[in-house]
């Protein structure tokens, strides 16, 4: 009896470690994995380099974001060169060191992110305009993109075709790297830490374009503009077409980074498509920065309306429209005129009007 008794003891202990054992498996296990790749981007005009680090996975796996210089000069929120495509679980949590040539600084951040949000978004999908009038494509999210900016500003998306979401918005802090530590580095990752090599990299106009260059000269860093290019408006896009026309679809750039395509007239008359995907519907924006449109015109001939917009004079009217209310309702009112040649843009909301008569307009087939 006592004998039993003793051997009961001795198991109990073995069998608790396999349960946990067991417990953390399944648990792994359970994890959701979908096909994604990684990718980095920078602030136009602010090159940056990561030394160390990059996503961690829920199921405790690892995606490095270490790789070479990111330029951004493709935009705020491009998506940028990875390790490839691979099935494997979304990323929980993101820590990183990376040098900000600009600053001549290297900054570190070790954070959870929205996880949730990630695994909600990929669960679901989402629609996406099919050329002509064929049925909308069913698409998966495929990027998880983070991108660094002055100041230690970290921020990331997830994108797919036709679709790029803000998940959220991190703060790095500054952080020195020993000169021993960077003395027993292989010359490619050394040089990055070298006053040469930032010169170089700060007048390269291919890393950035000399028009970004010659926009910055004497300027001081704008700390804090990456921050203000996120606030949100409820707003839509109302076209006004001549006679005959209708819209198949917009394309919305934003200056947060975020981008999304939109179903037009034509489509929703012929599909069911969710409010939230519709060109028509209002709902919490960042300001856009390019909206493109096509339409048919009364010919039945595709045209694609391109407008770019001025950023001091379109955040200007966001401004004036909603400087009595952060809960109003506005519109970009977009009229074509007969010929479908040109257009005459307002922001309208909450009984104010502002023309935004510096809009580059180009209308083509």
């Amino acid at each position: 009896m006592l004998k039993d008794t003793y051997l009961i003891r001795l198991l109990i202990p073995c069998l608790s470690i396999l349960l946990v054992t067991s417990c953390k498996t399944d648990k792994k296990m359970n994890i959701p994995k979908f096909k994604w790749e990684e990718s980095k981007t920078a602030a136009p005009g602010y090159p940056m380099e990561v030394y160390r680090g990059g996503l961690k996975g829920a199921d405790g796996s690892f995606r490095s974001l270490y790789g070479g210089i990111s330029t951004g000069k493709h935009g705020w929120g491009s998506v940028g060169g990875g390790w490839g495509s691979a099935i494997q679980s979304l990323p929980n949590g993101l820590h990183v060191k990376w040098v900000s040539f600009a600053e001549d600084c290297v900054y570190e951040i070790d954070t959870s992110i929205d996880y949730d949000k990630i695994l909600a978004l990929f669960k679901k999908g989402y629609y996406d305009p099919s050329s002509g009038l064929r049925p909308p494509f069913k698409r998966e999210f495929k990027n998880i993109n983070t991108g660094f900016a002055p100041g230690g500003v970290v921020m990331v998306w997830v994108a797919g075709a036709g679709r790029r979401i803000e998940i959220g918005r991190y703060q790095g802090h500054k952080v020195i790297i020993p000169q021993a530590e960077i003395d027993q580095l292989d010359h490619s990752d050394k040089i990055m830490f070298t006053k040469t090599r930032r010169e170089s990299i700060m007048k390269e106009v291919n890393i950035i374009p000399q028009h970004i260059q010659d926009a910055n000269k004497d300027k001081p860093i704008p700390f804090g503009y990456w921050d203000s290019i996120r606030k949100r408006y409820r707003w839509k896009i109302h076209l006004e077409l001549p006679e005959g026309f209708k819209d198949i679809q917009a394309a919305n750039f934003y200056y947060n980074g975020e981008m999304e395509f939109l179903f037009g007239t034509a489509n929703t008359e012929r599909y069911k498509i969710e409010d939230y995907l519709q060109l028509s519907n209002t709902q919490k924006r960042a300001v856009p920065r390019v909206i493109t449109i096509r339409w048919f015109d009364a010919n039945n001939v595709l045209k694609i309306g391109n407008f770019r917009f001025k950023e001091q004079e379109i955040f200007a009217a966001f401004t004036k429209v909603f400087k009595d209310t952060e809960e109003g309702e506005a519109k970009i009112n977009i009229r074509v005129n007969t010929l479908g040649t040109n257009a005459a843009i307002q922001v309208i909301g909450n009984n104010k009007e502002v023309w935004l008569p510096s809009t580059t307009v180009k209308v083509s087939e």
